[in-house]
């Protein structure tokens, strides 16, 4: 488009006394451009052969001036030479605005990318009226010596090809600079294949963003989610979870590739289904706390839903059926109750979830349950041969309740010893005895207990001694028998006076003897210590030391 012919002219400046006249004369996209020099405005070359000639390119342009570049007029024009170098920088070859093309409204119309910094690559923008005619200037800044030194290319309608040299004190320094494709922003990101949703879309299930296929090299991806086109806040993440707030509609992602050198660019995909509510999942089945007897409470648990249920509620049931008023998290076990089966049946519901239900086990209520009124314990010698009873009491006491028994011997159940009493065997020598009793009754809930002989079985020891005295010394021969022992092996301490020997029988026997003793008739103790098997024992004689 043609930007119009411009003049613009710098009249007489006084510099130490001497008067300087220059005229320039610049078209924005049409006139003519004289080619005289003021202070701080240099023209390096002119003409596409000449600045080619001089080492400065045009960049090609004055190979293919005669196309249109943006909508602009072709040939000489500052407009369509600039819009060659942004689509040669890699911008899209439409225009980035809509409306008038004339050098003075570029700024304007991208006023959001315009500033005062001038930038390689950036464009040189000329207002109307600044320093130029009422349809403005556009250049491409070549080079930048410094923020108020920079070189640009131009070319003009009506005129020709030029680099100048400028500085803020030329008196031309540009109204702003317009930062499409800057070359130290990067290459151009540009999305090939658009980005996509993963995942179900319901409330609770995790959606995930693809961001599709960038050409540009683009590092970084941010997301920004939506849900019927409108940004959902705080929502920056490559994965989302709907929410209540979601239901019922679709949700999409925008994702904005950057590059640290390059524009952001932003792609949408496209939306999903509506969001459906969610499903409850549960780990643990709903259950209740207390006994299923007659004159007990139940108390619910809700069992352990996914997500937490944001609300409970309850049914309890009996055979299946509804119990009436029965609602709450608590039932009161009534006599009408007995012999039929009782559950829970519990309710979760949250914001955004359908309402799920899920029943507990069932238990079968009973009239009564079976309870130890008097410790039971076993009396009895805990010998071989010896008889050991258990006593105790329960209540109720009706006579349908009957006990079981079972004996155990090391804890080993002893085969045939189910009474009360049981009758000591050899072969529990060494061994603790106890006894577990199961009470059951058709209607109520049982109990078992257990009672246990304190020690181990253990048979009495029977000690033998024979001494031996000479002058000064003695000798005792102490032998030990028990009940079902063989090859006894237990301690014994021998004493006479005040000399003391500690021995070990082998297969039940042992010989001490004892020195330094004074003459007479003198005592002999003998003491069997306990083992596993034999208790303990104590022997007396006498020995004559000559």
């Amino acid at each position: 488009m043609r930007s119009g012919a411009l003049t613009v002219r710098w009249w007489s400046a006084v510099v130490a006394g001497v008067l300087f006249t220059s005229l320039l004369v610049l078209t924005g996209g049409g006139g003519k451009v004289d080619l005289r020099q003021t202070s701080g405005l240099t023209y390096l070359c002119t003409g596409y052969a000449g600045c080619k000639a001089a080492g400065y390119s045009d960049a090609g342009y004055g190979a293919v001036n005669s196309r249109m570049y943006w909508r602009m007029y072709p040939g000489h024009n500052c407009v369509n030479y600039v819009a060659y170098r942004m689509i040669k920088a890699g911008m899209s070859a439409t225009r980035p605005w809509t409306g008038s093309g004339n050098a003075a409204n570029w700024g304007h119309a991208m006023a959001s990318i315009t500033n005062q910094k001038p930038a390689v690559g950036a464009v040189a923008w000329y207002d109307a009226y600044h320093h130029v005619g009422s349809a403005g200037h556009v250049a491409y800044v070549e080079k930048v010596n410094s923020p108020t030194d920079i070189v640009i290319s131009e070319d003009s309608w009506g005129g020709t090809f030029h680099w100048q040299h400028i500085t803020t004190a030329s008196g031309f320094w540009p109204s702003g600079f317009i930062h499409f494709r800057d070359k130290d922003l990067g290459p151009v990101l540009k999305n090939t294949v658009a980005p996509t949703v993963s995942g179900t879309p319901q409330v609770g299930q995790k959606l995930t963003a693809n961001h599709g296929k960038w050409s540009g090299g683009p590092t970084v991806f941010h997301y920004r989610w939506t849900a019927d086109g409108s940004v959902i806040p705080g929502k920056v993440a490559h994965t989302f979870v709907p929410t209540a707030d979601q239901v019922g509609k679709k949700i999409g992602v925008v994702v904005t590739a950057t590059h640290p050198k390059s524009t952001k660019v932003a792609a949408t995909s496209d939306a999903t289904d509506a969001v459906a509510e969610g499903a409850f999942k549960i780990s643990a089945k709903p259950s209740y706390s207390g006994v299923p007897v007659v004159g007990d409470t139940l108390k619910a648990s809700p069992g352990t839903w996914l997500p937490s249920g944001e609300s409970y509620t309850y049914d309890w049931q009996s055979d299946r059926k509804d119990i009436p008023g029965a609602t709450g998290p608590t039932l009161s076990l009534t006599p009408d109750l007995v012999g039929h089966k009782v559950r829970l049946i519990t309710y979760a519901s949250a914001a955004g979830f359908r309402t799920a239900s899920r029943g507990s086990v069932e238990t079968t209520v009973l009239k009564g349950q079976v309870k130890v009124a008097e410790p039971f314990t076993i009396s009895g010698a805990a010998r071989p041969g010896q008889t050991l009873t258990v006593t105790g009491s329960i209540e109720p006491t009706e006579e349908a309740i009957t006990p079981a028994y079972q004996w155990y011997s090391g804890g080993q159940p002893i085969a045939g010893a189910k009474r009360a009493s049981y009758r000591v065997r050899g072969a529990d020598l060494g061994k603790h005895i106890t006894v577990r009793v199961v009470f059951a009754a058709p209607g109520y809930l049982g109990a078992t207990v257990h009672a246990g002989e304190p020690n181990n079985i253990r048979t009495p020891g029977k000690i033998t001694i024979k001494t031996a005295g000479a002058k000064g010394r003695a000798a005792v021969r102490v032998r030990v028998a028990a009940w079902h022992v063989q090859h006894l092996s237990a301690k014994v301490r021998v004493r006479i006076a005040d000399q003391i020997r500690f021995v070990k029988l082998v297969n039940g026997t042992a010989l001490v003897r004892l020195t330094g003793l004074r003459p007479g008739r003198r005592a002999v103790y003998v003491h069997l210590y306990r083992s596993a098997s034999v208790g303990s024992a104590q022997k007396n004689g006498y020995v004559r030391i000559r």
